[in-house]
């Protein structure tokens, strides 16, 4: 294993120790530590056995996005065999094929592209959701601009979409608190669908609904504008 000596600080006179340095073996060790971990918080809901494939992919980005690796299915055959022999599984094959499929459904972006998204969403100031009995005028343009920056985070409804609290609070110039009230309303309103929903957790990764009458009426309406 190699050693690196440890930084002095100005005037310490004390002896340099040396720090180990993690070797290749302990890091894929723990690098599959973690994605056991994260394969491990996938809840078991026999309504939403659909779900399995995109959340075993989420939980490899995740690892991916820890470690700035680039695993894919191929990588993780054992983890794949594993997970399908404890929910009992049958076809290995075919669902290793979805997850890799899913893979691609799954966007987590930067802070560059939730920017690129919310100034799209600023051209279509003006033009606002539909629906009756918005709460404020504040909370349904606020509600506008997550719904338009939505739209272009998942390439109109194409692929599930990644916005936290945080991220959201941040764009509308509001706190956390605020943010996600926001978010669980355009969930409850229809807009959006979490991809991910069981007990404790805070979803971040969304589904753009595209199909309900008032969101195609308002889409259309939007992409008319941006063309002119």
């Amino acid at each position: 294993m190699e050693t690196k000596k440890a930084r002095r600080a100005p005037g310490d006179k004390t002896n340099t120790a040396t720090i180990p340095e993690m070797d290749c073996e302990a890091k894929l060790q723990q690098i599959g530590e973690t994605l056991h971990e994260f394969i491990e918080e996938i809840h078991d809901d026999p309504e939403r056995q659909w779900q399995l494939p995109f959340l075993f992919a989420r939980a490899i980005r995740r690892t991916n996005a820890r470690y700035s690796t680039d695993y894919n299915v191929g990588s993780v055959p054992a983890f794949i065999q594993q997970f399908c022999e404890e929910r009992d599984i049958d076809n290995v094959e075919n669902f290793t094929d979805m997850v890799a499929l899913s893979m691609d459904k799954v966007s987590h972006c930067g802070p560059s592209a939730l920017d690129v998204a919310y100034e799209k969403a600023c051209l279509t100031e003006g033009t606002l959701l539909p629906g009756k009995k918005w709460p404020t005028r504040r909370i349904h343009a606020d509600c506008t601009t997550l719904y338009e920056i939505a739209r272009h985070l998942s390439d109109n409804g194409q692929k599930v979409f990644f916005l936290s609290c945080r991220d959201a609070a941040r764009l509308l110039n509001t706190d956390k608190g605020r943010a996600a009230a926001l978010l669980r309303m355009l969930c409850a309103r229809g807009f959006f669908e979490k991809a991910n929903e069981r007990a404790g957790y805070d979803a971040q990764e969304y589904i753009f609904k595209t199909r309900t009458q008032d969101t195609q009426k308002h889409r259309i309406h939007i992409e008319t504008q941006e063309t002119h």
